[in-house]
């Protein structure tokens, strides 16, 4: 069935009781050039699965004209819920090649056209793109896949905060919008507090702009939006849980220095790790608790071409 044809269905068999009967008989859909996309389940619904696809091109996909689509991410979850998100059009041929900074989807054309098709023209460009009208007020559900997506590609989960980036100040307000018109407590009773959803700055010394969700926000955030991303999703509950309850404490005088050191006998790990495993701020911990113990000839950093910032290691207690 040639494209044209599957749009006519689209606009005028919904809900009609032909459809099934059409399912049955219509084995792939495809354009003029390009691969077949079989087991087609007509109409199409256009859900939170669009939104997501539609967003994660957006934001770390490669959407232009007349060039195959493709979607780049490191994380396996998240390569997982895009493959799975292409199947709202039936059996999508994808192809998988591995990329410096993880690996790529190779997306068929026919799919870009008709979330285009849906959305209306939607511009892909780094410095043009933009949410569509239609996901401001779309169910809750679509809203808050359209935040995950772009959070699980632009978000960075940071001590207390969430910060949300792009080269594109209009896209992210677009995002910071969402987030305060559909997810704030003057919406939600239990919603994301406005206060802690801080006003779009610039960044320094990049030209980039972010925004945060700052720790009074985390625990609504990760109940209604959260990650798909494994990591993020990961350190935002760690965040949360850790810092945020009512239960935490700071740690008594030693016991912040003594886990230190325990979690360097089991290896050497940087200081972002370190905050991760211990709950105190990477600030914190490098500018004071490593600091320390390195004057104390306790532990020692090695610069790692492979990573940022200095890996850190217990020194040798060996005399030989």
């Amino acid at each position: 069935m040639p494209i044209k044809a599957l749009w006519k269905i689209q606009s005028t068999l919904q809900g009609d009781p032909i459809i099934p009967q059409l399912n049955e008989n219509v084995t792939a859909y495809k354009m003029k050039a390009g691969k077949l996309i079989t087991d087609p389940n007509l109409p199409i619904t256009f859900d939170e699965r669009a939104i997501t696809l539609l967003v994660h091109l957006m934001a770390d996909g490669y959407a232009a004209d007349g060039q195959m689509p493709s979607y780049c991410n490191y994380d396996p979850q998240v390569l997982e819920e895009m493959k799975s998100c292409l199947q709202m059009f039936g059996s999508v041929p994808v192809r998988i090649r591995d990329k410096k900074k993880g690996k790529e989807i190779l997306i068929p054309t026919i799919v870009l056209k008709l979330i285009k098709k849906f959305f209306g023209e939607v511009r892909f460009g780094s410095h043009e793109c933009r949410i569509p009208t239609v996901i401001q007020t779309a169910p809750l559900k679509a809203a808050a896949a359209a935040v995950r997506a772009f959070a699980d590609d632009e978000a960075t989960v940071l001590a207390r905060c969430i910060r949300f980036y792009s080269i594109n100040s209009a896209f992210l307000n677009d995002i910071r919008s969402l987030l305060i018109n559909r997810f704030s407590m003057r919406n939600i009773p239990h919603g994301i507090p406005e206060s802690s959803i801080s006003p779009i700055r610039k960044s320094t010394g990049r030209s980039a702009f972010y925004f945060d969700i700052t720790s009074k926000g985390l625990k609504p955030y990760q109940e209604l939006i959260g990650f798909t991303h494994t990591k993020k999703r990961l350190k935002l509950a760690l965040w949360v849980n850790r810092v945020l309850t009512s239960n935490w404490h700071h740690n008594p005088k030693g016991v912040t220095k003594g886990k230190i050191l325990e979690e360097l006998i089991k290896g050497p790990k940087t200081a972002k790790q370190l905050s991760e495993a211990v709950g105190v701020r990477k600030q914190v911990i490098s500018g004071y608790f490593l600091k320390k113990l390195a004057e104390e000839g306790v532990v020692t950093p090695i610069k790692e071409a492979k990573i940022r910032g200095n890996l850190w290691f217990m020194k040798s207690t060996d005399s030989n």
